[in-house]
């Protein structure tokens, strides 16, 4: 099975700067280790764009919801009770933290002698979405709920507020007799205490959401579009292979996952080159789709359609960066 077919020139010039890159050849995967030359993991984290790319209408941040996503100190906001910290809580903490992004969590910002409500209060204001783990006894508890009604206050500039409702074995029923704000909000459901039974899928929710609000509804044609204003380059021709080699697979979740990742592969070297560190999100998004992809390679692993959407989103916005740099500099690879 082929995941994408390169001419004799483009696949020397592929295979010489990224050979770090998965592909697919006849009747297997083959993965590269990363070399010397170009160590993604330990490049140095970017921080948020603040250039004002409001002419590029092709991947201005239109249609994110709520706060302003560049001035936000935190990505995430874990609301929570003391009885799911150690089942829940810590263990999305973890994993969200080991994926780089920034995630406010009472443990690691309430010191000895601090005032929890200012604290916590900041903590909330300072956070572009809140990951609510809500349980019965969440409904019970003073502080859980205090940190839920401020988030919900928060002017937002007639947005909805950012909140990710997680029911921690509750009904939805009873949820939205204590909390009727939640009525209309699309939330998620955990109810087993095995981390790894619900890890993956709650994950793929959130780092779906997170790209997929902070990047505008663009099609994959459009990209390819937009691209093809670009001047051409390396960069963009093989950009050009990999995002239709993707369109042509899209049955096939373990193609499309190896086509995203080098999607997203190809987006992070490109922008490694030309700034020497990457921008921060789309570092977030390479690890995360790096994560599914590594999986995939075992030969094991059955990606969810959950899991793909995310990765999609991802490739997406990181096709989006990309365009943003070359439009905004000489850049020729």
């Amino acid at each position: 099975m082929n995941a994408f077919l390169l001419s004799d020139c483009v696949i020397k010039i592929f295979l010489a700067k990224y050979r770090n890159l998965a592909y697919v050849e006849v009747g297997r995967i083959s993965y590269p280790q990363p070399t010397s030359a170009i160590n993604i993991r330990g490049a140095r984290l970017g921080k948020l764009p603040t250039k004002d790319n409001s002419e590029l209408s092709c991947v201005k941040d239109t249609n994110a919801r709520g706060r302003n996503r560049v001035q936000m100190s935190y990505d995430f906001f874990i609301n929570h009770c003391r009885t799911e910290k150690s089942s829940c809580a810590i263990p999305l903490y973890t994993h969200l933290k080991s994926l780089g992004f920034s995630v406010w969590f009472d443990i690691s910002f309430i010191c000895f002698g601090d005032d929890i409500f200012k604290t916590i209060e900041e903590g909330i204001r300072q956070s572009k979405w809140c990951i609510s783990i809500i349980s019965k006894d969440f409904l019970l508890s003073h502080w859980p709920m205090k940190e839920l009604d401020i988030f919900f206050n928060i002017d937002t500039n007639g947005d909805e507020a950012n909140i990710l409702p997680i029911y921690y074995k509750i009904s939805k029923e009873e949820v939205c007799a204590s909390l009727p704000q939640l009525t209309n909000i699309a939330f998620e459901v955990i109810d087993e205490d095995i981390v790894d039974s619900w890890i993956d899928h709650i994950l793929s929710r959130i780092i779906g959401n997170f790209f997929a609000k902070s990047t505008p509804e663009i099609s994959w044609e459009e990209l390819l579009s937009a691209l093809k204003c670009e001047s051409k380059n390396q960069c963009i021709d093989i950009l050009h292979i990999l995002i239709n080699q993707f369109l042509l697979n899209l049955k096939n979740r373990v193609l499309s996952i190896v086509n995203l990742y080098n999607i997203t592969g190809i987006c992070m070297l490109s922008q490694l080159e030309h700034e020497n560190e990457p921008n921060r999100e789309m570092r977030i998004g390479f690890n995360y789709v790096q994560k599914i992809a590594s999986r995939v390679f075992l030969g094991s692993y059955k990606v969810s359609i959950y899991e793909l959407e995310s990765a999609e989103a991802i490739a997406r916005s990181s096709v989006c960066s990309v365009i943003n740099l070359i439009k905004n500099s000489n850049y020729v690879t």
